[in-house]
């Protein structure tokens, strides 16, 4: 994050975010990737950051959709999503940021000891098969791994 954005400040950022989008519409599918793949690095860029992603964007569609049929129009999810930033700072999202991070807890409650081999099955088909797909698809992930290791291996030069 430059300095700019540091002191610019969250509010500021985001309406920032919100003109940019209303300029260029196109806008927001970059943005939008962005920030999921900046989720994605900072969750190690692997098999349980990609779980996180999936898992973050889950809860929030799920807690986006239940406020849009909650609410009586379409006025009134727009106002109340805008009230709810400002004044809540994202409560929600927070929660299901943390309810991401035990993403492997609710494999493992939904399938049980199979739970066990699909998220192994799962981490080893990412490593062996996924990783390099991916990593051709989202260079950013790559180059943040290959940072990662570099970093790792000066420190264990160090020592």
């Amino acid at each position: 994050m430059t300095a700019r954005r540091k002191k610019e400040g969250r509010f500021a950022r985001h309406l920032g975010a919100v003109q940019e989008v209303r300029r260029e519409p196109r806008s927001a599918v970059r943005m939008l990737r962005a920030a999921l793949l900046r989720l994605w690095q900072a969750r190690g860029g692997g098999f349980y950051g990609l779980g996180y992603v999936v898992t973050f964007i889950v809860l929030e569609a799920k807690l986006i959709t239940g406020e849009f049929l909650g609410s009586e129009s379409f006025l009134q999810f727009v106002t109340s999503e805008i009230l709810e930033h400002v004044f809540r700072f994202g409560i929600l999202s927070l929660v299901s940021g943390v309810l991401a991070l035990i993403w492997p807890a609710f494999v493992l409650s939904w399938l049980g000891v199979w739970g066990f081999a699909v998220l192994l099955g799962g981490y080893f088909a990412f490593e062996h098969a996924g990783r390099p797909v991916v990593e051709r698809w989202f260079p950013e992930i790559r180059e943040a791994r290959e940072t990662k290791e570099r970093k790792r291996a000066e420190d264990a030069n160090d020592h």
